[in-house]
C-alpha cells in the first residue's frame, strides 16, 4: 500500500460534488461499499443544512444495502439511480419522487456504461480486501456469489508436480484483512443459522452453501481450536 495515497472516507466524500456520478462496486450488501457512502450521507446532510444542494447519481452492479442505498437514501443524497435496488430507504425516497430510478437488466449494464449512455462518472468507489504494491485490487466476493474456477487453473500446479515454487511465490494477507473478512463471515453464518433455528427466510444476499464453505476455509486459516482440515467445525 506504499506506492498508493491513503485517505480516510471523509476525505474522500469531500472530493465528491454535487451533480457527479460515482460508480460503486458491489452486488448485495455482503459486497457493497460500507465507509464512503457513509461519509458521502453526511456531507450531503451537512450541505442540506447549509442550504445548498447535494445529490449525485449512483450506479451499482446491483442491490446494495442499508450502508449504501440506505444511508444515502435517509440523507437524501440520491437524485437518480440504477440498474436495481432493494431497500426500503431508497424505495420510499423512489416513490415521494424524490429519487429517480430506472431498471435495468443486469447483463445491459456494462454496454449502457461503456456506450455513454450514462453520462460521464466522476468516480468509482470500491471496496476491496487489500491492495498488492503492483495495484491488483483483491476481493472475496459476495455471499451469493459462486467461485469461477476457471481463472484459477493456471495458477495452480499440475498434478504430481512440485509445490515448491507455488508455496514460496504465495503470501498470507494481514492479519487485520482476515480478522475483517471473518467477522463478516462469521456474522452472515450465524444469520443463516439463526434463520434456519427459527423458520425464517434466509435473507436473499447469502447462498448457505458458499457461507458454510467459506467460514470453514476461514476457520482453517486462523488455526481455530487447533483443528485439522478434516475435523473443522463451524460453530457460530
Amino acid at each position: 500500500m506504499s506506492n498508493y495515497k491513503t485517505m480516510t472516507a471523509e476525505e474522500a466524500a469531500s472530493l465528491i460534488e454535487n451533480g457527479q456520478t460515482i460508480g460503486f462496486s458491489g452486488f448485495t450488501p455482503a459486497g457493497a461499499a460500507k465507509a464512503i457512502p457513509k461519509a458521502i450521507a453526511d456531507k450531503a446532510r451537512a450541505e442540506h443544512e447549509a442550504g445548498r444542494d447535494f445529490k449525485i447519481g449512483v450506479v451499482t452492479g446491483a442491490s446494495t444495502g442499508q450502508s449504501l442505498d440506505g444511508e444515502l437514501a435517509l440523507a437524501d443524497a440520491i437524485s437518480w439511480r440504477t440498474p436495481y435496488q432493494s431497500n426500503k430507504d431508497l424505495r420510499r425516497s423512489i416513490n415521494e419522487g424524490r429519487t429517480r430510478f430506472f431498471d435495468m437488466h443486469l447483463s445491459a449494464m456494462q454496454q449502457t456504461i461503456r456506450y455513454g449512455f450514462l453520462g460521464d462518472f466522476q468516480w468509482a468507489v470500491i471496496e476491496a480486501c487489500d491492495v498488492t504494491e503492483d495495484g491488483k485490487i483483491s476481493s472475496l466476493g459476495s455471499l451469493s456469489e459462486q467461485c469461477e474456477t476457471g481463472p484459477l487453473i493456471d495458477s495452480i500446479p499440475d498434478m504430481f508436480s512440485s509445490t515448491n515454487d507455488f508455496i514460496s511465490s504465495s503470501s498470507l494477507r494481514s492479519s487485520d484483512v482476515i480478522t475483517v473478512e471473518y467477522e463478516k463471515i462469521y456474522d452472515a453464518h450465524w444469520r443463516v443459522r439463526d434463520a434456519q433455528l427459527n423458520d425464517r427466510t434466509i435473507p436473499d444476499d447469502i447462498i448457505p452453501g458458499i457461507v458454510s464453505e467459506r467460514h470453514y476455509g476461514f476457520n482453517w486459516i486462523i488455526g481455530y481450536c487447533g483443528q485439522d482440515w478434516d475435523e473443522i467445525s463451524t460453530d457460530t
